[in-house]
C-alpha cells in the first residue's frame, strides 16, 4: 500500500480475503458442527470435525489480528484522516472490535453462565461481518466513481479557463483592457434584459 494510497495493494487484498475467508468459513462451519452434537445417557456426541473446525479458526483469528494491526495505520486511519467512507468504516471497526473482544472472552471467561451469551455475541458479529464488508466495499466504489467523475467534468472547464487567460495574456494591455471591459458590458446587458424580462413585483 502506498504512501498516502487507502486502497489495498493486490497482495494485501489477497492477505485480506484469504485470512477472513478461512476465518468466516471455519467459524461457520463449526456452528453448523456444533449444531449436530448429539446428547444421549453418556454425555456429548460431537463430530470429530468440530475439533479440527475450532483449531483452524483460533489460528485464523490470530492471523486476523495480525491483518488488524497492519490496516490500522495504513488503512484505517488514513481514511478516517482524508473523511472517507466513515460511517461504514466505523460499523466495521465496531463489529472487529466485539469480534475480538468476545473472542478474548470464550478462550478465557471462567463463567460458565457467561459463556453462552458470549459465545452468542460472537456468532452474530461473525455472520453479520462478511455483510458489514460488502457494503463498506459497496460505499467505497461508488464514492470513488462519483470523485472521478466529477474530476474528468472539471478538467474541460479548467482548460478552458486557462486557455482564456492564456489569449488574454498574450494581448497587449490595452486590448486585455478592452476585453473585460466589452465582457463586463456583455454581462451587464443580460443582466437588465434579465430585469426587463423578469421584472421585480
Amino acid at each position: 500500500m502506498k504512501s498516502g494510497r487507502v486502497r489495498f495493494s493486490p497482495g494485501m487484498n489477497r492477505w485480506f480475503y484469504s485470512v477472513f475467508g478461512v476465518l468466516f468459513l471455519s467459524g461457520v462451519l463449526w456452528l453448523v458442527a456444533h449444531s449436530l452434537t448429539r446428547h444421549d445417557e453418556f454425555g456429548e456426541r460431537r463430530l470429530p470435525v468440530e475439533t479440527w473446525l475450532l483449531k483452524t479458526h483460533g489460528a485464523a483469528a490470530m492471523a486476523s489480528l495480525v491483518v488488524l494491526g497492519v490496516l490500522l495505520p495504513l488503512h484505517v486511519q488514513r481514511a478516517w484522516e482524508h473523511r472517507r467512507n466513515r460511517m461504514t468504516g466505523a460499523l466495521m471497526a465496531t463489529t472487529s472490535l466485539l469480534l475480538v473482544a468476545s473472542g478474548y472472552g470464550l478462550y478465557y471467561s471462567g463463567s460458565e453462565e457467561l459463556r453462552p451469551w458470549v459465545s452468542g455475541v460472537h456468532s452474530v458479529a461473525g455472520c453479520l461481518l462478511p455483510f458489514a464488508l460488502i457494503w463498506h466495499i459497496a460505499s467505497g466504489r461508488k464514492r470513488r466513481r462519483v470523485s472521478e467523475l466529477r474530476a474528468r467534468t472539471a478538467q474541460p472547464l479548467d482548460s478552458l479557463e486557462r486557455g482564456v487567460n492564456n489569449e488574454l495574456a498574450g494581448l497587449p494591455t490595452v486590448s486585455r483592457f478592452v476585453a473585460r471591459r466589452t465582457a463586463a458590458r456583455g454581462e451587464d446587458r443580460d443582466a437588465l434584459l434579465t430585469h426587463q424580462t423578469h421584472p421585480l413585483p
